[in-house]
């Protein structure tokens, strides 16, 4: 088998298979229809940009921190834990409403109490 491995095609398939191929494309009106790559443009990693130093050991205490049961990878608990925490939760339209008006509360009680320990 050549190239593939043994799964592959031996010679004299390939060469049957382009021979089969090219029959059908002579044989077919009209231009021959070109392939072409689509060409994606991939986004260099950051870590290879210029006056781009990550803390290493700064983001594995992160990491460690919402490991919650340390065993090096954080599942899916433990990532909703750590998107609460760091403020990147998506929150249901229902509660958005509950948690606005919870915000608001709190943000007048601590103006009631600054007022009243300045008096």
């Amino acid at each position: 088998r050549d190239m593939i491995g043994p799964e592959g095609n031996t010679t004299e398939q390939f060469v049957e298979t382009v021979a089969e191929d090219l029959a059908r494309r002579m044989a077919a009106e009209g231009p021959p229809v070109v392939w072409t790559e689509e060409k994606v443009v991939a986004k260099p990693s950051r870590k290879f940009r210029r006056n781009y130093e990550l803390d290493e050991e700064g983001m594995r205490a992160v990491f460690d921190k919402f490991d919650l049961d340390g065993d090096g990878s954080i599942c899916f608990p433990e990532f909703l834990e750590m998107a609460q925490e760091v403020g990147i939760a998506k929150i249901k339209e229902s509660s958005a409403a509950t948690l606005e008006g919870r915000r608001a509360r709190k943000a007048a009680r601590q103006r009631d109490e600054a007022k009243e320990a300045q008096a």
